[in-house]
Order: C-alpha cells, then structure tokens, then sequence
C-alpha cells in the first residue's frame, strides 16, 4: 500500500516563512563610532555629536521602524559623555599648569 505524495506535505497556506529581521540603526553605529574616536581625538566637540546621533537612533529604534541597534546607541552616548568629561578635565588640568604661577 501506498500513500500518496500529497498527504505527506502540508498545505501551502500552512508553511510557516521567517520573519524579515529588523534592521540595523545607522545612527546607532554612528553614535559608537563617535563615541569610540572621540577619545584620542578632540572629544568635546565629537562627544555632543556622538550624543546627539545616539538620541536620534533611540528615537528611530522606539519608533514605528523597530530597528536594531540599541545598546550601541546607548554605549555611543555614555562614551560621547566620557569623551567630554575627559577633555574638560585635561583641559583643566592643562590650563592649571600653564597659567600657574611656579614660586621661585
């Protein structure tokens, strides 16, 4: 006895096909890699820009697009805020020694 080919296969409207994978946050990526260069080079100016681009990607992430890409959006602020914080103190810090006056 055999079965038939057709009983061993499910229907057409049956078939289950993955669903299309959000994508990826260009502004969140953006944000990192701000993030990231803003350490070695002048970090309060890339800093804000790295902020900036984090919080739009939050907002593009939240929206009705659903992307990918948050922790890299918030790993962009927190380093866009580091790279401030440091280049003000070095700034400080610079600007101590250079205006202090050395007793002789």
């Amino acid at each position: 006895m055999s079965v038939p080919q057709s009983a061993l296969q499910p229907p057409k409207e049956l078939e289950v096909t993955p669903g299309k994978e959000p994508g990826l946050s260009v502004d969140a990526v953006i944000s990192m890699a701000l993030g990231i260069i803003g350490a070695p080079l002048i970090g309060i100016l890339v800093g804000f820009f790295a902020i900036w681009f984090g919080i739009r990607a939050l907002k593009e992430i939240n929206g009705p697009k659903r992307l990918r890409g948050r922790g890299l959006a918030l790993c962009g602020i927190a380093l866009g805020a580091c790279d401030i914080v440091l280049w003000l103190v070095l700034g400080f810090v610079y600007a101590h020694v250079l205006f202090s006056k050395s007793g002789d």
